[in-house]
């Protein structure tokens, strides 16, 4: 399976082969017809003392850098390929929001589902904080009421921590799944986990091919084009995940005043989800900054003038300033909201959030922003500083972030 995305993008192996546009290329392996086998094998290997016999295993039998005999792909029952067969069909064509640290909280995802997004991941859960019953890891679990196809993406290195998870996970309602080998950052790699699992390939297969074998769940695989630029190596680990038997836009042109409605419609969610308290509001407040980190970007970006931009890079990840002269803007006839909710600067982020979240209605918090947007040097200091290079929003959450 052939991947184009360039060095340390993610791609992720599921049912097909179709990638999809947009941030990493998404890569569907599907465990079809091809893989089929005369007969299929027991399933006792679902059963979680079989898990743990596998994990016991001595690490050479995975083959690898460290030696010993190749790793060769089990026969796939029956039920699995049938299993990614329907999984890769529900994905096929579907608009799909990725799992994105501190971003797939419940509120958000639900936001997303609202404006069309068919399939959903939770953030990246650590597998053995969710069999320990953390409070953080297990809140990951939760699927929102509106989630048609809803993916639990977890991190792991032991199968029978993996087969145990994806019962949880089934437990509390997901649809399939996903397996984080993907996650560059030193929280993971230090454990063993996220992208440091694609050092050896057949032990990753192995590790995917017990998953599976345990799982009730379809199990699909977010991998990378490599661990790093110089080691790409996303064709071995995709073909060995299929072996392994892992499963498988639209424009919304939107005015200052649109976009208020669907920010005001987040921090309903997140008052509904948080509550409408003290205790709420800090914990949605973790989240808003980081989300009008990203929301200040938003562009109409009509594809007469960004189609061919949009096949090469994701747009979202678009800088271009205040105005865009590419569709006539001038920055100078930008109305007061509309150069508020641009506006890059931290401060401005959590300006905005503090208006929307105590404006008790939709015209209430256009007049809120209207006001901050009007008041005296204020817009014009934010946008000063951010020249001079100072408050600038990235849109990540640092060390703490996953995926």
């Amino acid at each position: 399976m052939q991947s184009r995305a360039p060095p340390g993008r993610s791609v992720r192996s599921a049912g097909s082969s179709q990638p999809r546009a947009g941030g990493g290329r998404s890569a569907l392996a599907n465990a079809n017809a091809r893989r089929r086998r005369a007969a299929p094998v027991a399933a006792a290997a679902a059963a979680p003392d079989a898990a743990a016999a596998l994990d016991s295993e001595p690490a050479a039998a995975a083959g690898g850098r460290g030696g010993g005999a190749p790793w060769e792909p089990p026969e796939i029952p029956q039920a699995v390929l049938e299993r990614n067969a329907e999984l890769a069909e529900r994905l096929r064509g579907r608009l799909v929001l990725a799992p994105l640290t501190r971003g797939c909280h419940v509120p958000f995802r639900r936001l997303c589902a609202d404006f069309g997004a068919e399939v959903t991941f939770g953030e990246m859960a650590f597998a053995r904080g969710l069999i320990k019953g953390d409070r953080v890891e297990r809140a990951r679990l939760v699927r929102a009421p509106n989630e048609a196809c809803f993916g639990v993406q977890i991190a792991t290195n032991q199968i029978s921590e993996g087969v145990r998870a994806a019962q949880l996970a089934k437990e509390a309602g997901a649809s399939f799944v996903d397996l984080n080998c993907g996650c560059p950052i030193h929280e993971a790699t230090r454990r063993g986990l996220g992208s440091a699992l694609l050092r050896k390939p057949q032990k990753l297969a192995r590790l995917v091919s017990g998953i599976v074998a345990g799982s009730e769940l379809p199990v699909t695989v977010k991998i990378r084009t490599g661990e790093k630029e110089e080691k790409v190596n996303a064709r071995e680990v995709a073909a060995l995940m299929e072996a392994a038997g892992a499963a498988a836009g639209r424009e919304i042109p939107l005015d200052a005043a649109e976009r208020v409605g669907v920010f005001r419609k987040l921090i309903s969610y997140m008052k509904e989800h948080f509550r409408d308290d003290e205790r709420g509001r800090k914990a949605a407040f973790y989240f808003l900054p980081f989300h009008f980190a990203w929301f200040f970007r938003y562009r109409a970006f009509p594809r007469e003038h960004y189609l061919e931009d949009s096949r090469r890079h994701p747009l979202i990840a678009t800088r271009i300033g205040l105005a865009d002269d590419r569709v006539g803007e001038v920055e100078a006839s930008l109305p007061p909201l509309e150069r508020l909710l641009r506006c890059g600067h931290e401060a401005a982020h959590l300006a905005i959030a503090d208006a929307l979240w105590e404006a008790p209605t939709d015209a209430d918090a256009l007049a809120a922003l209207a006001r901050l947007g009007a008041e005296a040097g204020r817009l014009e200091g934010w946008e000063a500083e951010l020249r001079a290079g100072q408050g600038v929003a990235s849109g990540r959450s640092g060390s703490e972030g996953r995926g």
